[in-house]
């Protein structure tokens, strides 16, 4: 999850605060831009790109669950 901190904080996202169970949506971590960008880093992470047309934002609003996505669909 550091790698995913880091990121946030490169994308210019306050993540000083940011734990595993943070909505980064609720906490306002992430904005529309930043969205973009976190899923982005996300398929990377994945080594495949997402479906946007069936992807729920539940699945990556904290990133406990992040990770979850990434790692249950690799």
């Amino acid at each position: 999850m550091t790698s995913a901190i880091t990121f946030l904080g490169e994308i210019g996202a306050d993540a000083a605060d940011v734990h595993a169970d943070t909505d980064l949506f609720a906490a306002e971590v992430l904005d529309s831009l930043g969205t973009l960008a976190f899923l982005d880093f996300l398929e990377e992470q994945r080594g495949e790109e997402t479906e946007l047309a069936t992807l729920k934002i539940e699945l990556f609003s904290t990133l406990r669950k992040a990770y979850g996505f990434v790692f249950a669909q690799a």
